[in-house]
């Protein structure tokens, strides 16, 4: 791995953290298409999510029939 590679274990700790020594730079690129793909696969989830509490309260109140009883 070479001299890199020794760079990095003498400056990162074996087992814990080190916070002190943690590095941030003062600007970062991101695609943002990355982001948007994984905000939509997050939302949809969440969508999911509301779709099903809704037809079970639906369900709930007698708004929609029962069409299959497992038990």
């Amino acid at each position: 791995h070479g001299d890199a590679f020794a760079r990095y274990c003498a400056a990162v700790p074996r087992l814990l953290p080190t916070w002190r020594k943690a590095a941030t730079p003062p600007s970062v690129e991101v695609n943002v298409a990355v982001y948007r793909k994984a905000f939509i696969d997050a939302a949809s989830f969440m969508l999911i999510f509301v779709l099903l509490k809704l037809l079970d309260a639906l369900h709930a109140a007698g708004r929609l029939p029962t069409l299959l009883e497992l038990w």
